[in-house]
């Protein structure tokens, strides 16, 4: 598994992008599926810079890290992506996907974020383990 400590900023979300991309190069991946990997990566790691870790927390730089683990398995061929940090605890399956089909005016702030990496994924898996948070993301990829 490769494996890449990243601060709980913004700014390291090109480091990852970068860092999934270079384990990703030694499979033919689809346009398609880079980009929903991409786009997983993303909203998974913004998530938790933004609301994982509390102020007092973002001011100890030796808590605020975020591990990412990629993986990947054969047979069948399929993209295992791990992320674990100690932000406050938080499991996204818990709640409740936004009812898309209401008017915009109308729905709830929040929720698309998840849902859009649940669309995504072909599975997703939460546990908090010794105070951290560990979200386990699977994508099958098809030749």
């Amino acid at each position: 598994m490769a494996e890449i400590f990243l601060s709980a900023n913004s700014q390291e979300l090109d480091r990852l992008l970068n860092f999934l991309n270079d384990n990703l190069s030694q499979i033919n991946l689809s346009l398609p599926i880079q980009m929903q990997l991409e786009l997983v990566i993303e909203e998974i790691f913004i998530n938790i810079v933004n609301y994982a870790f509390t102020d007092d927390l973002k001011d100890n730089s030796t808590q605020n890290r975020i591990f990412v683990g990629i993986e990947l398995k054969n047979n069948p061929l399929k993209v295992i992506i791990i992320f674990k940090d100690d932000g406050i605890q938080f499991n996204p399956l818990k709640h409740e996907d936004p009812n898309i089909s209401m008017d915009i005016d109308n729905r709830e702030i929040g929720g698309l974020g998840i849902l859009l990496v649940k669309k995504n994924v072909d599975k997703i898996e939460y546990k908090y383990e010794n105070g951290k948070n560990i979200l386990t993301l699977e994508k099958n990829i098809k030749c």
